[in-house]
């Protein structure tokens, strides 16, 4: 009888701390969800300060010669510097779901609960955070998002390597034939995240072109951008920018800044690094973590 009544203690108390996390998580869910909603409105005021003073992101024009500027580039690597620590939350937040979420069926337990509200609060709250910051201070250094996001692709992507998946969750990239990578499009969210990078990724490679070309620079440079913006457009898989390799020209542009570019570098999910679109109404933004 005794150890029944262990037992029913046992099933009680452990109840009981479910529900108490329960209660509390909702609590701190809603406070802070308050918070963050406010967050976002603010966020949506900066965004559009960005697009109205330097152009929507998919506006922006690569440099027709090719080598982005080095004072440039240095505006770019101290914008991350500056985010390096939100960031870092981020990464954190969005690993701690990924473990969590692959200890279904084995039993969370009510610590696993807490520690999963604690990530997703966290996540919101950090990730408006980033957001924030980052056009804060690109309003401050005047680069525009459009910019940011082609020396963010061009720098940790094309040029170093790193993969273009989500901060948790499985790896969404594969080699591709063509030589880029290929987004799984198992469900609607990563066809539009290919539709939607693809399509900036076109726009840069036929606008850099078009402007070399209205320049007057050498055919040998029109040529290869020409066949980049081929590449581009007929590309039925996300094709990262040079997917063949950076003109040697670009490459040794950049390399001056390569322990720089490393030590900034974040498994962040690509629609949080580059910015973000206007929503359908054209006043609002689409702020995508996936």
């Amino acid at each position: 009888m005794a150890g029944k009544n262990n037992w029913l203690l046992g099933c009680g108390i452990g109840c009981l701390a479910v529900i108490v996390i329960a209660v509390l998580g909702g609590v701190l869910l809603f406070n802070t969800g308050k918070k963050v909603v406010a967050r976002f409105e603010e966020l949506g005021d900066t965004q559009r300060a960005l697009a109205e003073r330097y152009g929507e992101v998919a506006e922006y024009v690569p440099p027709a010669a090719g080598v982005v500027p080095a004072e440039r580039v240095e505006i770019f690597l101290r914008v991350q510097e500056s985010l390096h620590e939100t960031g870092g939350r981020i990464v954190g937040h969005g690993q701690a779901l990924h473990d969590i979420e692959h200890q279904k069926g084995k039993g969370i337990g009510p610590g696993g609960i807490l520690r999963g509200i604690r990530g997703v609060v966290g996540l919101g709250r950090d990730a408006a955070e980033y957001l924030q910051e980052r056009n804060e201070a690109l309003l401050a250094a005047e680069m525009g998002l459009g910019e940011y996001t082609y020396l963010y692709v061009l720098g940790y992507h094309s040029w170093l390597g790193r993969d273009f998946d989500p901060t948790f969750g499985e790896s969404s990239t594969q080699d591709a034939a063509d030589g880029g990578l290929q987004i799984k499009t198992g469900d609607a969210d990563d066809h539009h995240r290919t539709v939607k990078l693809q399509a900036l990724f076109r726009g840069w490679a036929t606008g850099q072109h078009q402007a070399a070309v209205a320049a007057g620079l050498a055919d040998v440079w029109c040529e290869r951008l020409a066949a980049e913006a081929i590449a581009a457009a007929s590309a039925d898989s996300l094709r990262l920018p040079w997917a063949d390799g950076l003109p040697e020209s670009l490459a040794t542009g950049l390399e001056p800044y390569r322990a720089r570019y490393e030590a900034t570098y974040q498994r962040l999910d690509p629609l949080v690094g580059v910015g973000v679109e206007r929503g359908h109404d054209g006043k609002g933004f689409d702020f995508n973590i996936e």
